[in-house]
């Protein structure tokens, strides 16, 4: 086994590894990607350039393996901003040092939990103990916590692990059971109670219960999601629960099953229209775990509510669009909250499924949803026009062989 302390304090690969592999994700704010969804996803708020987040992943990536300064970073992120015309929000260096200093604190709290919590290292050093930065400007419950000692595997870890807050510096250090008597301990701490406060996402205005004393979206364990994630477990922040009691028997099924999600669940019926043109027989759609987990990623603003909303619109969509191959578009919900369901037939197994749901009140959604709808509408005239002339040039030679 390798000596700890070099073991736990050094530029480690397993950081670097949880870094490198997270699929860059384009979004418009930071409350896009929430959570558990960073174990996958790279994103910064207001990158929607492919290109300009692969030179902002390998300028995190370059510090991480190097150990590079944050005023190196700085140079390269004016370098990466000049280059693709990027017009981000705040001072460039303000906004240099929240991409870096974020990201770097959680591959490395990714790191340290994946050694911490390493067979070998377990066997000597079964607890973890909160220690405070030693901040100039701390916050009052990050101070409280400094010294709690815990069994590495309980529970106030999954969402207090540090870091807890943006610029939070707070870690977890491993300790011996020599070590917890050192402290005058003969038994780890009591993990104090979760106390949950209302966090309304200015964004979305999508309610999030956050623990007192941790920053909206840090309220989970970096090293934890990643190794559920290596594992191919489902990562999600919480569980999706509806606020009002679903009405309707699909609505009840699929409120149970968003809640625990395995396999398939029903979500509605395809009219004839949708079944003709998704190439299908069979009337009823699935929505599969494997569709909800990228969609807590992607859209993870979307409630339980907006979920079961999918049967109503599926049976009276406002519009329909057709898309390429056997997929289809149903947009409709309430004006202020629309959704947009996008479905794929597989006439093969003569199955729908939803591929995808989108947020509809978004205004770049609903514009996208818009300009589709009208030339699609304007391609419909077309073609009606187009059979009304060859209707009327059939009857015309009719005329003339009589």
């Amino acid at each position: 086994m390798p000596d700890l302390v070099t073991a736990l304090d050094q530029p480690f690969d397993e950081a670097v590894r949880y870094f490198r592999d997270r699929a860059r994700v384009p979004t418009k704010h930071w409350t896009d990607v929430w959570q558990t969804g960073h174990a996958r996803g790279f994103m910064v708020a207001g990158a929607t350039s492919d290109e300009l987040l692969k030179d902002l992943h390998g300028a995190v990536l370059k510090g991480i393996q190097n150990g590079t300064t944050l005023e190196t970073f700085r140079k390269d992120f004016d370098s990466i901003v000049a280059k693709h015309g990027w017009q981000h929000h705040g001072s460039a260096g303000w906004r240099a040092r929240v991409i870096y200093e974020t990201n770097l604190n959680t591959a490395y709290a990714a790191g340290r939990w994946a050694q911490q919590t390493d067979p070998d290292v377990l066997e000597a050093y079964p607890y973890l103990r909160y220690q405070h930065s030693g901040s100039t400007h701390p916050r009052l419950q990050h101070m409280a916590w400094d010294g709690l000692t815990l069994r590495a595997d309980a529970p106030f870890w999954d969402a207090h692990y540090p870091p807890n807050g943006w610029h939070c510096g707070c870690r977890a250090v491993s300790v011996s059971e020599g070590g917890l008597r050192r402290m005058g301990k003969t038994k780890p701490d009591q993990a104090p109670p979760t106390v949950l406060r209302d966090w309304r996402n200015p964004h979305t205005g999508e309610i999030h219960r956050v623990p007192e004393g941790i920053d909206p979206g840090f309220a989970w364990n970096p090293g934890k999601a990643w190794d559920q994630h290596l594992k191919g477990m489902p990562l999600r922040a919480s569980p999706l629960r509806p606020v009002v009691p679903p009405q309707g028997e699909i609505a009840q099924t699929m409120a149970h099953w968003l809640e625990n999600p395995r396999g398939n669940v029903p979500v509605g019926h395809a009219t004839e229209t949708m079944r003709k043109l998704l190439g299908t027989k069979q009337d009823g759609v699935l929505l599969s775990e494997e569709t909800l987990e990228k969609q807590r990623l992607r859209h993870p603003d979307l409630t339980a509510e907006d979920y079961l909303r999918l049967p109503e619109i599926l049976a009276k969509p406002d519009r329909l669009l057709w898309g390429s191959g056997n997929t289809v578009i149903a947009w409709g919900g309430p004006e202020d909250r629309p959704l947009a369901v996008a479905l794929k037939g597989v006439p093969a197994q003569d199955k729908n499924f939803v591929e995808t749901v989108f947020p509809g009140w978004k205004e770049r959604v609903r514009k996208w949803l818009l300009r589709r709808s009208e030339r699609l509408e304007a391609v419909r005239g077309a073609i009606g026009k187009l059979d009304a002339a060859i209707k009327d040039a059939a009857l015309r030679e009719d005329d003339t062989d009589e």
